[in-house]
């Protein structure tokens, strides 16, 4: 019984580590920057409120030296509404135009965030990693969390490198002060 009890604990241990992504380290204490705060308001079903958040934990993650994202639940936090520098709301096709085929879209760079409901919820973190990359600046690169179609479900869980990079050059910001995984 011991035997099954350590190798169970085990089991757990190593699987929870393969499933945390291997970021990079950034240089420490040499931001010319005061961290600024950018407040995403999160108008979706409970179902997926966890699954967006944690692509916005994710985004903090890689700029913390220069941004913080900070996810707010509207459903949870209503008096925090009107801090909110971005919305990421579920929409049928809302007043915007976009491809028939479009999953989600951004109203542009430092805009909000529209996920078509019944198309987004199969992968709600990678595509949220995807439309807050535009947010911040990056654009389509093939092959990246950046692609202009969409990849395989649980794909990305965190901005990659080059992603990283793009926002780092839209925004003037030296590479080396943030983060991304592998």
């Amino acid at each position: 019984m011991r035997k099954v009890k350590i190798w169970c604990a085990s089991s757990v241990a190593l699987a929870m580590c393969a499933c945390n992504p291997n970021w990079s380290t950034p240089e420490q204490n040499g931001s010319e920057f005061d961290a600024t705060i950018e407040r995403f308001c999160i108008d979706v079903p409970p179902s997926s409120v966890m699954k967006v958040e944690g692509a916005l934990t994710a985004w903090d993650h890689a700029l913390h030296q220069w941004k913080h994202v900070y996810a707010i639940d509207v459903h949870r936090e209503a008096s925090a509404v009107k801090s909110c520098n971005h919305w990421i709301r579920e929409t049928l096709v809302a007043d915007i135009p976009v491809n028939e085929g479009a999953i989600a879209w951004t109203t542009g760079t430092y805009g909000d965030v529209y996920l078509r409901k019944g198309r987004y919820e199969f992968d709600p973190t990678g595509i949220v990693l995807h439309e807050v990359g535009h947010v911040f600046g990056a654009q389509h690169v093939a092959g990246t969390l950046m692609n202009t179609t969409y990849w395989d479900k649980g794909a990305y869980t965190c901005p990659d490198k080059v992603t990283v990079v793009q926002i780092a050059g839209w925004n003037r910001v030296n590479p080396k002060l943030l983060c991304w995984c592998f």
